[in-house]
């Protein structure tokens, strides 16, 4: 029994040590794209994901943009926040949690009809998550989901809940870092336009002075 505990224990430390690099990882990445890619690698090592995907919140369009891996292949739906039978949005708006190991019967539970995927096959196991920064600010959401039903233990839903969190800092950073890209950009034309007209005024004041001396040397009026 002391033995099991122990293989119990050091099998914990593993993963949570597993978990922190993982997280580490991911939030090393800055760009949305890069993210996916690297969530996606690290859940199929530790679970049945072959739909995965990723769901970012644009607040100028109020959509939902869910960026989706399925076999290996990606392709993007845009859902707007007014479609309200659609999971995604529903995880989103709501804040709240969607777990389900038979979609099929489950989907009641949330919404009058059941609407098939946009692109890709239909789920019987699936996992919303909201991507919650700082447990305040909501970037959208996290999803796995399976062909098979049964396909989510609560212990593989902690490991998704953790790489949600890591992928929330992630999703954030990646935006503060295009938001200062984009400034450094800005500022970098104003200083060119800045000075291009130095260079523009120094040549018209060369020319003005060039002309005068013309004019003060010339003696026939």
């Amino acid at each position: 029994e002391i033995m099991k505990q122990k293989e119990e224990i050091e099998r914990t430390y593993q993963n949570v040590k597993l978990l922190s690099e993982i997280g580490q990882e991911i939030t090393a990445n800055l760009t949305i794209e890069a993210i996916v890619e690297k969530v996606y690698e690290k859940v199929n090592t530790l679970m049945d994901a072959v739909i995965f995907g990723i769901g970012i919140f644009d607040e100028i369009n109020q959509t939902v943009t869910l960026k989706v891996m399925e076999e290996g292949v990606t392709h993007n739906s845009v859902y707007d926040l007014l479609d309200a039978d659609r999971p995604a949005i529903w995880c989103f708006k709501d804040k709240k949690e969607i777990i389900s190991n038979d979609w099929k019967k489950d989907y009641a539970n949330y919404f009058s009809i059941k609407s098939k995927p946009k692109i890709g096959k239909s789920s019987s196991s699936l996992v919303y998550l909201p991507l919650v920064f700082q447990n305040t600010k909501i970037l959208g959401v996290i999803t796995i989901q399976s062909y098979s039903k049964n396909a989510y233990s609560e212990y593989q839903i902690n490991i998704l809940r953790n790489l949600g969190a890591h992928t929330a800092i992630a999703l954030e950073n990646a935006r503060l870092y295009a938001h200062m890209e984009e400034e450094v950009k800005e500022r970098t034309t104003e200083i060119i336009k800045q000075n291009e007209e130095i260079e523009k005024t120094y040549t018209n004041i060369k020319l003005i002075s060039e002309i005068g001396q013309q004019i003060t040397s010339t003696l026939d009026l």
